[in-house]
């Protein structure tokens, strides 16, 4: 149903903090032992040891999404939500995972502007990528999210003739995005090679672009994350209150 949480049978319930630290964690069975997601002492992802039902605090709070066993949530904040992957999908420095965006801004590739460019709908924000001639996008189709018809998917890379606009780049690495909340905004890019499957859907009232992405750091991964992207997704339940 549009805007509401539907019920479901979960195996684990886990309330995740704007610090990824947890909140009431139970599972579905008495005496059991709750699953545990989110950062240990140390600052490490702990993974998790069956699938989970997420529960977000800032991030569009009261948002559901379930994760498969072994991911973890990276960050729950006004900005981002991101989940990461088992530990063996991930490399050194990599930003290999899920992240959930409300209101996409369109961005210079370098200097991380805003440009004055309505991409306020899933449509607008397709047309925008489409013509950036830094931006390889395939694979385009109407999908449905959370109950909502007529959302967009695509696959995105980076084009041969895109800058390198970090000297630490070892090929062409540019931003496209840029999010704002809570009085801070965040830009989001990749480099070539470094593959992105983008969904778009408008979802409200109040009336936002939700962006669900995956980005992987090769075709290998890319495709092994795509089924647990299609997983993720198809969990996502919407909270009755949006942020105005």
């Amino acid at each position: 149903m549009k805007g509401q949480i539907a019920s479901v049978k979960v195996l684990a319930v886990c309330v995740i903090t704007a610090l990824g630290a947890l909140s009431g964690c139970s599972n579905g069975t008495t005496g059991a032992a709750p699953s545990i997601i989110g950062p240990s002492p140390t600052g490490s992802p702990t993974p998790v040891a069956q699938s989970v039902v997420n529960t977000t605090t800032a991030f569009l709070p009261g948002m559901r999404v379930t994760t498969p066993s072994g991911w973890t949530v990276g960050e729950d904040s006004q900005i981002e939500l991101k989940l990461y992957p088992p530990a063996q999908f991930m490399g050194i420095g990599d930003s290999t995972g899920i992240r959930f965006w409300i209101d996409p801004h369109a961005s210079t590739p370098c200097s991380d502007k805003a440009l004055p460019v309505s991409i306020a709908t899933p449509a607008r924000a397709v047309a925008w990528l489409q013509g950036d001639k830094d931006l390889l996008i395939t694979n385009l189709r109407h999908v449905t999210i959370a109950g909502h018809v007529g959302a967009m998917r695509l696959d995105l890379d980076n084009s041969l003739a895109a800058p390198k606009c970090q000297p630490d780049c070892k090929v062409s690495c540019i931003d496209y995005f840029l999010f704002r909340a809570g009085g801070e905004t965040a830009p989001y890019g990749t480099g070539r090679g470094e593959l992105v499957r983008l969904y778009f859907a408008t979802i409200g009232p109040p009336t936002h672009t939700l962006v669900v992405g995956l980005d992987a750091q090769n075709k290998r991964v890319f495709d092994r994350l795509s089924p647990s992207l299609a997983s993720i997704v198809a969990s996502l339940q919407l909270p009755q209150n949006l942020p105005p």
